[in-house]
């Protein structure tokens, strides 16, 4: 869901700090981690779920978040300041009741709504029907 916003901005500052000619080998990299996450990370999250309850995989997930951030926050290079932005909290209120901004801001609400109700039924169907758990 934070991937709609995220990712744009993840994808720029990569293409932005690699060479041209590797930016795609970059942003292949970053995208084969996300699914390689989730392939290791969900049935490891199931398994934990079924041993220890559904907390603990969530406190793990919140641990691995800070450490990532930690790392990423010293480790990451320095970027060059290319234009100042004087971006007041009344132009951003003067931007977001633009009809265009709100019009885009309640397709990409409704766009996740969507996908967290469908995931929540198939996942409900899932278990009702053919007995499938966490793991």
């Amino acid at each position: 869901m934070v991937a709609t916003a995220y990712l744009p901005a993840q994808q720029a500052y990569i293409s932005d700090q690699v060479k041209y000619d590797q930016s795609g080998r970059a942003l292949a990299s970053v995208d084969i981690a996300f699914a390689g996450s989730g392939i290791v990370g969900f049935p490891l999250a199931g398994w934990a779920i079924e041993l220890w309850g559904w907390r603990i995989p969530l406190v793990i997930i919140g641990i691995l978040t800070f450490v990532a951030a930690a790392f990423i926050w010293m480790e990451l290079p320095r970027t060059e300041i290319h234009t100042k932005s004087t971006l007041t909290r009344a132009i951003l209120m003067k931007a977001s009741l633009q009809s265009n901004v709100q019009a885009s801001m309640g397709v990409a609400l409704l766009a996740m709504i969507g996908n967290g109700i469908y995931i929540s039924i198939w996942s409900i169907w899932l278990s009702a029907d053919y007995g499938f758990d966490a793991v």
